[in-house]
């Protein structure tokens, strides 16, 4: 889930749970704090007359006012008897109200030592007939009064008034104190939905930064072996798999430089070696022409002619190895042309063909292909692999007549060749890094036979700039083929 929607999605509940939690809390408190007070249980009180107290309190005393409008009209004697107001009092001391007794103007019974004399000078007089049944009479000054009053004609003709006097500044304070209450409920339910926003927020979107940021420290610190965890799908961890896939590139540029020093080193390595001997010879034939030790024509003669052919390998490792460094570094410049494959190959067998005799290296030749084949090549590169290919089957061919056959065929849109030796051939187990610049199997690439091990490396990075595979295979003691593709283009010769 994306960000911008955890954002959306997380927002409904920030803000309307707390206040639903709030609303529902307060009208928890409300009710539960006035039915305390009030003993409401059993009464038919709504939450919207609970929220007015004039309303709550005419509420609260309806049931006794009822009460003392039917004695007045059944049985008004009642009124005289102290057992009787005594049960009516009982009834209103929950209510915050008390009873007055008024008979000819005079008060015969109060149910309250309270000093209200300010509110009871001014009890409103008496009435043939009970009219405010429903409503009572609200007096604010000097203090916050309801009055509900019952008229009533005893049976010896005197008249009289029952009060009911609601003290409205204690219900005040009743509703205070619930103010009070409600405030401490949503200041709790604010800091509890805070402390779950943060612990959210904590999840959703801290966590994620702090594992981020601990993978990040740990890259920093040169530690590119562990991923940092993915512990969201959103744009952080979005991030941190991108994070991941740099240093899963970090880690293998950093393996890749490591090898190349490794193998720089061993390069090095191995050029100090090969050319420590030719120079050596080189050092020991000099010394035997000006010593005196060729001490015929011959002689120095022959001494000339092994000093030019050690100098000539070293020339040809020193060449190899820039050529390489070219090919590595992709500054080695191609010349692609279209080249008739047939004349081609013609021309660098009779190249090499004079080379071939001298070392007692019989050649052979097939093409199964048109003579008007084409092929798109740079020609002075693939003189260089065909040449790499078959010098190296010369070096390591360990019999006494060398055999190197070369073959061509068609093969879909492109040409396969395949150059044959029969030589020591190669193991099984090293020929999927005989292209390995460097490398030397045990059996067949004796360091003794010097070069630089770049050949079939140069050979294989050629052929791929050409858009061609290569590869070998090889039996021991039998010989190895190694196998090439280059395009083919139908056409005339070049």
């Amino acid at each position: 889930m994306k960000l911008a929607q955890k954002i959306r999605l997380f927002f409904f509940p920030a803000v309307i749970v707390p206040f639903l939690l709030i609303v529902f809390l307060s009208i928890l408190i409300f009710h539960g704090y006035l039915s305390m007070v009030y003993n409401l249980d059993g009464r038919k009180t709504g939450i919207l007359e609970s929220l007015n107290p004039l309303s709550l309190q005419n509420e609260l005393v309806q049931e006794t006012y009822d009460e003392l409008l039917f004695t007045a009209r059944e049985n008004p004697d009642r009124f005289i008897s102290v057992k009787y107001l005594k049960q009516i009092e009982e009834k209103l001391n929950t209510t915050n109200s008390y009873l007055i007794l008024k008979i000819r103007d005079t008060i015969a019974y109060r149910t309250n030592d309270e000093n209200h004399e300010a509110i009871e000078d001014n009890l409103p007089e008496y009435q043939p007939r009970n009219t405010d049944i429903h409503t009572g009479l609200y007096v604010s000054e000097p203090e916050d009064f309801l009055i509900r009053q019952v008229n009533f004609r005893m049976s010896r003709g005197q008249q009289g008034s029952v009060y009911i006097l609601c003290d409205l500044d204690a219900s005040m304070r009743h509703y205070a104190n619930i103010v009070i209450c409600i405030a401490i409920g949503a200041i709790c339910i604010l800091v509890l939905t805070n402390m779950a926003i943060s612990r959210f927020i904590k999840m959703q979107f801290i966590q994620p930064l702090l594992v981020l940021e601990e993978g990040i420290d740990r890259m920093k610190c040169g530690n590119l072996d562990e991923d940092i965890p993915i512990i969201s799908e959103d744009e952080i961890g979005e991030v941190a798999l991108s994070f991941n896939q740099m240093r899963d590139r970090m880690k293998q540029s950093v393996e890749d430089r490591l090898r190349y020093e490794e193998e720089n080193r061993i390069l090095i390595s191995n050029i100090s070696h090969d050319l420590k001997t030719p120079i050596t010879a080189i050092k020991g034939y000099v010394e035997g022409i000006i010593d005196g030790v060729a001490t015929t024509p011959e002689m120095v003669d022959r001494y000339i002619k092994t000093i030019y052919n050690k100098a000539e390998a070293m020339d040809s490792m020193i060449n190899e190895l820039a050529i390489y460094s070219k090919i590595d570094s992709d500054t080695i410049p191609y010349d692609f042309k279209k080249l008739n494959l047939n004349g081609f190959f013609l021309d660098c067998l009779d190249d090499l063909s004079v080379d071939m005799e001298s070392k007692n290296v019989e050649m052979s030749y097939n093409n199964y292909c048109p003579k008007n084949l084409n092929i798109i090549a740079d020609p002075e590169q693939l003189r260089r692999v065909i040449t790499n290919i078959i010098m190296n089957a010369v070096k390591y061919n360990d019999k006494e007549t060398g055999r190197i056959h070369i073959c061509i065929r068609p093969e879909n849109k492109a040409v396969r060749i395949e150059i044959e030796d029969n030589g020591m051939g190669i193991e099984e187990k090293d020929l999927p890094f005989i292209f390995n610049r460097l490398y030397r199997a045990d059996a067949s690439r004796s360091s003794k036979r010097g070069g630089t091990g770049l050949g079939l490396s140069i050979a294989k990075k050629i052929i791929e700039e050409h858009g061609g595979k290569i590869w070998a295979k090889s039996r021991i003691n039998i010989g190895t083929t190694i196998i090439f593709t280059l395009e083919a283009k139908e056409g005339g010769t070049e």
